[in-house]
């Protein structure tokens, strides 16, 4: 399980988190390895904060307005990703291969992504538990 908070510097930002990166990258073939939890407050659909990027939408919406603290727990066990954004399950799924994805590892690395310069996304109070 992983709990952070995060703070988005503009309505335009575009950042997440990655799940079970298999290895340590070395290119970004990564992405098609491993699950993304979207931070992108301007996103719709599968490219919304808390979705699962690409592949699972989030059932509602939960962030506070850009330049607000927000916290997520995100678990992902077996094959179950659950995202709950500011105590609210956005996202509650049996994760399958879907979009981007072509497959993923029981196990991994996680990563904070910062998309750009332009937007960047702040993080704190990052704390992981084995499950």
């Amino acid at each position: 399980m992983l709990e952070l908070d995060y703070k988005c510097s503009q309505e335009n930002t575009n950042s997440g988190v990655f799940l079970r990166v298999p290895q340590v990258p070395t290119s970004d073939d990564y992405i098609y390895h491993s699950f993304e939890i979207q931070i992108s407050d301007a996103g719709k659909g599968v490219s919304k904060t808390a979705a699962v990027y690409d592949a699972e939408a989030p059932k509602t919406d939960a962030f506070k307005p850009t330049g607000e603290w927000n916290h997520f727990k995100i678990t992902f066990k077996g094959k179950h990703i659950q995202v709950e954004l500011n105590g609210v399950v956005a996202v509650d799924w049996e994760a399958e291969p879907r979009g981007k994805v072509k497959d993923f590892a029981d196990e991994g690395y996680i990563g904070l992504q910062n998309h750009d310069s332009l937007s960047p996304v702040y993080f704190r109070n990052i704390y992981l538990k084995e499950l």
